[in-house]
């Protein structure tokens, strides 16, 4: 499968990136795959407060923040200690069951190897987030946390980032809104409709596929 842009044409080689480009990630889902990690601590959870989360549909649909996804399965008294109780938990389990997504290191390295630098920017806590990248083998060159959809906008507009790569509509809202090349990856629970849908510039199935989209242009005129 192709990279596709918006009215279903396949999207250019390249984006017109500078030399040195910044290029914004999301974690869950689109560098790390936290979903076993997360269905994990969401059992726990269910065992410490005698509730019924979905762990599986929960943790497959990972990204906005946590008490959003957690309100559906949780009386609103009991979102904080649920809250409370993951993030312990997540921690506690977590090792061993996070992974990089396939692609993620070598898409890294090539950001970097061209001069630029990876920038995570999460809806996740810094503790958590710096746990997935660590039990993932993961760099990131800076880390922005508990932002979701526009409110990633600063953060990117702050680490001055040329384009930004993620696996949910939140994602692309964020990118949108701080007038940055939304790039999103198929990697989660939302199709290349649902993403070209909320705005995506292009759609990516795979990490893999995104190398030579995200490689700057050389020096000199840039190409049509």
């Amino acid at each position: 499968m192709a990279l596709q842009a918006p009215g279903g044409g396949a999207s250019p080689a390249r984006l017109r990136l500078p030399q040195a480009a910044v290029i914004g990630f999301d974690l869950d889902l689109t560098l790390v795959d936290t979903r076993p990690a997360t269905a994990l601590a969401l059992r726990r959870v269910n065992e410490g407060l005698g509730l019924a989360i979905d762990a599986d549909a929960v943790a497959a649909r990972i990204g906005p923040p946590l008490r959003e996804l957690l309100s559906p399965w949780v009386p609103a008294r009991l979102l904080r200690p649920a809250a409370e109780l993951f993030l312990a938990a997540f921690l506690e389990l977590g090792e061993g069951s996070a992974a990089p997504m396939p692609g993620a290191a070598a898409l890294m390295d090539a950001v970097r190897s061209a001069g630029g630098r990876c920038s995570v920017i999460t809806s996740r806590r810094d503790s958590t987030a710096t746990a997935c990248l660590r039990w993932s083998g993961l760099r990131a060159d800076s880390l922005d946390c508990r932002l979701s959809g526009p409110g990633k906008a600063d953060a990117m507009r702050a680490r001055a980032v040329a384009a930004y790569v993620g696996d949910h509509p939140l994602d692309v809202a964020g990118a949108l809104a701080a007038g940055v090349p939304a790039v999103g990856v198929t990697t989660g629970a939302h199709s290349a409709a649902e993403l070209l849908a909320a705005g995506a510039d292009f759609v990516a199935p795979s990490l893999h596929a995104l190398r030579p989209l995200l490689t700057p242009l050389p020096s000199g005129p840039a190409e049509g």
